[in-house]
């Protein structure tokens, strides 16, 4: 019996007021189209940080989360069995993104801030405990008053934590499907920092020979 095996590549980090690109499919196909057809969806792209809709954060198989200013914004959707919705945008601070086992969290205008992206899932496939597929974490942005407000952390399994002030955002890890952090918004000035991209996908196969 043979399998077609593809690894899905994390989509790319928002640049400058776009939105994330959403990430592709993994899957794990057993030849002859029965047996084993198994897909993971590809992770929703975060928002960008603009009043045009057609930025808004996309949907996938765990969703992107919300841009900040001018907010608020939703999050998007989840894919059911497979991920969580990203969280919402306040007026001014962005949502994390979701993941496997968690919703992202929802933005604040006052601290903590932005928010964590969504917890991964635990696995011992591999032979020892490893997190897949956490959430990006929102970047760091500021209030009404210019005053800033926290980046949100990348959850468990990916680890892609939002940027800080003009930064990137921190690129999800490679083979854990985690999403990529949002971008450091800029104070008054144009805004250059990307959202950093999210991980690859991985395949684990385990199996009994007799």
């Amino acid at each position: 019996t043979t399998f077609a095996v593809v690894i899905g590549a994390g989509g790319a980090g928002g640049s400058e007021e776009d939105e994330g690109d959403e990430g592709s499919n993994t899957t794990f196909l057993q030849s002859g189209g029965s047996g084993v057809q198994a897909t993971a969806v590809g992770g929703g792209g975060g928002g960008g940080p603009s009043s045009d809709s057609a930025n808004a954060a996309t949907n996938g198989g765990a969703g992107g989360g919300g841009a900040g200013w001018p907010g608020p914004s939703a999050g998007g959707d989840g894919t059911t069995d497979q991920g969580n919705d990203g969280g919402d945008a306040s007026n001014w601070a962005a949502g994390g993104g979701g993941g496997a086992g968690a919703a992202g969290v929802d933005g604040s205008d006052s601290s903590p801030g932005s928010g964590d992206g969504g917890a991964g899932l635990s696995t011992l496939l591999t032979g020892s405990e490893v997190f897949l597929a956490g959430g990006g974490g929102g970047g760091m942005q500021h209030d009404g008053s210019l005053n800033p407000v926290g980046k949100g952390d990348g959850g468990n399994g990916g680890r892609g934590a939002g940027g800080n002030r003009y930064s990137d955002g921190n690129a999800g890890t490679a083979n854990t499907g985690g999403g990529g952090g949002g971008a450091g918004a800029a104070w008054a000035t144009a805004n250059t920092a990307d959202g950093g991209a999210g991980g690859s996908g991985v395949v684990v196969v385990r199996y009994f020979y007799q």
